[in-house]
């Protein structure tokens, strides 16, 4: 209770030393854009009227617990979505589905309140940074993307913990969380025994064959058609690609050349160029030396127009069957994936049927939903 009492003092004392006095004739001193949460706590307040207006960003499309959710929380999460569509009706349908995201985030952000899931500040601000960084990676900053969803920093963070959240609930309530603070009882047990995947694999052969497949690796250097001569610059990239080829066969590493030469990171998701190729899917040359060379053979420099390619050969394989052995591992993995989420589905209609959701048609939306994805999941997985 002290740290509590010491916590609330100080928060009121520099809310206070921060604070210039009013001038009571001078009017109400300006105040800041509400949150989404001061705008539920006021459109739940019996003084003010929820708003009615259909054109109002505020007004109320349904409510989870008693908390509301508006208009305005289905533009932070798809404004730029939603500015992209002209047909109304490809608006509604994106709008409806954005609304019952949130309100089914909101029902398991209860639920894993209620079982005592927290998110320090230190797991909010990591979580931040990696996201500051993604955006960073495509050009972008925290700052444009706050004001293309219409978000404060605050919102934002507060979006962030909720995420975090329901996050580390959903994975104790199917017995998949390794944080020792989180006390929620799995509903289900994902394991998955041998004799299942034995049956799985013997039910679905044709899942198991795989065409015709050559690989390849493929380093592709681009002449700068902006330069003022382009034969020159046809040139520089022909050499370009010419030295990438010497190094090589010199006995250089794939990898680390390949990297350097496009200038690619280990952030970067294809690191060496690695390509399957499927007769019929690539070019006629890409497919000839993919299916005709030995592994380890690098092809000379191809020139395509103003473009220069390096391969190297990985191997290839008629069409085949995959063995048992060979396919065992991936077949336990996504029958425990499977597990999970059919167990999570099962939590999440627990939570609603247990939880105050209005109108009533939001409720049957939301059940339906789930119920659909059960079923397309088993359908996917030929279950």
């Amino acid at each position: 209770m002290r740290t509590w009492t010491l916590v609330t003092c100080l928060a009121l004392a520099v809310a206070g030393c921060g604070s210039a006095p009013v001038n009571p004739d001078e009017g109400d001193p300006p105040s800041a854009r509400p949150i989404a949460a001061e705008l539920n706590q006021a459109a739940r307040s019996e003084k003010v009227e929820v708003f009615a207006d259909p054109r109002s960003p505020n007004r109320v499309l349904g409510t989870v617990e008693g908390e509301v959710i508006t208009y305005r929380e289905v533009v932070q999460l798809i404004g730029p979505e939603l500015a992209q569509l002209e047909n109304p009706a490809d608006k509604a349908d994106r709008e409806n589905r954005a609304l019952l995201e949130i309100a089914r985030e909101r029902l398991l952000y209860r639920a894993a309140a209620d079982a005592m899931v927290h998110a320090t500040r230190d797991e909010v601000d990591l979580e931040r940074s990696e996201f500051v960084r993604d955006l960073a990676r495509n050009g972008g900053t925290l700052e444009a993307f706050l004001n293309e969803h219409q978000m404060s920093r605050r919102e934002f963070d507060e979006m962030i913990r909720r995420q975090l959240i329901v996050g580390k609930f959903r994975r104790a309530a199917v017995g998949h969380s390794s944080d020792p603070l989180v006390r929620v009882r799995p509903v289900t047990d994902t394991y998955v025994a041998p004799e299942e995947v034995q049956k799985y694999y013997d039910r679905h052969p044709e899942r198991f064959r795989e065409p015709a497949t050559g690989r390849c690796r493929i380093l592709v250097v681009k002449a700068d058609l902006e330069a003022p001569d382009r034969v020159k610059a046809v040139a520089e990239a022909k050499a370009r690609a010419e030295a990438i080829l010497a190094r090589l066969r010199a006995g250089e590493d794939w990898v680390p050349v390949y990297r350097e030469a496009t200038h690619a990171s280990a952030e970067t998701d294809h690191l060496d160029g690695l390509t399957d190729v499927r007769r019929g899917e690539k070019a006629e040359w890409i497919e000839r030396f993919a299916f005709g060379s030995e592994r380890g053979t690098l092809s000379d420099v191809i020139q395509m127009g103003t473009t220069f390619y390096v391969l190297e050969a990985e191997g290839w394989h008629d069409e085949r069957v995959v063995a048992f052995d060979a396919a065992a591992p991936r077949i336990r993995r996504e029958l425990t994936e499977l597990r999970g989420r059919l167990a999570w589905l099962e939590v999440e209609l627990s939570v609603l049927d247990e939880s105050s959701v209005q109108p009533d048609s939001l409720r049957a939306r939301l059940r339906d939903l789930m119920r659909k994805t059960r079923l397309r999941l088993l359908g996917d997985a030929g279950l």
